[in-house]
């Protein structure tokens, strides 16, 4: 009698791994993110088990909303007082992603990771719609990794605006089975068209992000002296996004001088006939940041839109964000060089293949 039990009870742990094996095989929609994360990761030289299996957004570096200097992000919110939750819709700094007031936000930046010390983590933690400092109320958490060596990149984000608050104590290593369950699918990923507005590089730093001291580790690989390597997203299904060319100095009043943008900064521009849904009105480098660095663009600048007017170039590496120039020098020192690189964003946006016979624009 004993020994039947005990087959019976083999068979049945046999039975439970098979079915087991056959559910997870059966159900790809649960394994594909894992199955992503593993094949970008090996593009980008590192292993799943660099990354900790779980991370938590308040580990990173606070980004906070401030009106006059006035912190407005609160610790909690009382949902049954009306508006209590609302951010104010006058700011010091509004965000570049939204173009709105909002703060209780995280900011995580590994520079190395594992042993590899070209790859770089970033971990963002959002919290857009409700004012509240609470570790399991995000509603929006976004994931990417690089590879300044090769320019190899991995992208990973939840659904935000789904109504639902997400975990931020808990965020899963993307390789871990069953992650689909946290981040969007790599195909709805994919569809967000990040690269509409990451079309320079794969991290954009501004005003408001650098609050974030771990910030500083997400400059531009040329402002820190490095080789710039192409901007890569290889990795089906990103492999469908567009690649972006550099803008580079060339003649005339793109010549290569100490405050030109392209000294430190890549220009990134993609041709809309290469593809046709892609908003190069109002996405972009080319479109949005070169004039947000000017002030040009006075939806993310409030009440302190005169304390960071005309903040590119600054004063110093150490001092991203204190403008070198007064308006006037501004105009005279950098003006010309400006709309010299807004000319040829709009020639080579509309064509890839554009040759520029003045020798005033060229990619890379």
């Amino acid at each position: 009698m004993g020994k039947k039990v005990i087959n019976l009870i083999a068979i049945n742990a046999v039975t439970y791994l098979i079915l087991s094996i056959t559910n997870i095989s059966a159900n790809p929609q649960e394994n594909m993110v894992s199955v992503y994360a593993k094949a970008c990761f090996k593009k980008l030289e590192i292993k799943p088990r660099d990354l900790p299996k779980y991370l938590d957004c308040k580990d990173g570096d606070r980004i906070d909303s401030f009106e006059n200097g006035i912190k407005t992000s609160k610790s909690s919110c009382d949902k049954n007082k009306p508006g209590d939750c609302v951010y104010p819709q006058s700011c010091d700094m509004k965000d570049w992603l939204h173009g709105k007031c909002y703060g209780n936000t995280y900011l995580t930046v590994n520079d190395k990771v594992g042993a590899n010390e070209d790859v770089t983590m970033a971990l963002m933690c959002r919290h857009v719609e409700e004012n509240t400092n609470h570790s399991k109320r995000f509603d929006d958490i976004a994931m990417i990794l690089h590879n300044r060596k090769n320019g190899e990149t991995c992208w990973f984000q939840t659904l935000p605006g789904n109504g639902k608050a997400i975990n931020g104590s808990k965020v899963p290593r993307p390789t871990n089975l069953g992650s689909l369950r946290f981040w969007l699918s790599p195909k709805d990923t994919k569809d967000i068209n990040c690269i509409e507005c990451h079309d320079s590089g794969p991290f954009i730093v501004s005003p408001w992000l650098a609050q974030a001291k771990s910030a500083e580790k997400l400059k531009d690989t040329k402002a820190i002296g490095k080789k710039v390597s192409k901007y890569l997203n290889s990795t089906a299904p990103f492999d469908d996004w567009p690649s972006p060319q550099f803008i580079t100095v060339g003649a005339s009043h793109l010549s290569k001088k100490k405050d030109s943008c392209t000294n430190c900064h890549n220009i990134g521009t993609i041709a809309k006939k290469e593809w046709p849904s892609y908003r190069a009105e109002f996405r972009g480098t080319c479109s949005m940041f070169i004039d947000r660095s000017h002030s040009e663009d006075n939806r993310i600048f409030d009440v302190a839109k005169n304390r960071f007017e005309h903040f590119m170039p600054p004063v110093s590496f150490s001092k991203a964000f204190d403008g070198k120039y007064s308006e006037s020098e501004w105009h005279t020192n950098v003006g010309e060089h400006v709309e010299a690189l807004k000319r040829c964003c709009n020639k080579f946006t509309r064509n890839k293949n554009y040759q520029d016979p003045t020798g005033e624009c060229r990619l890379e």
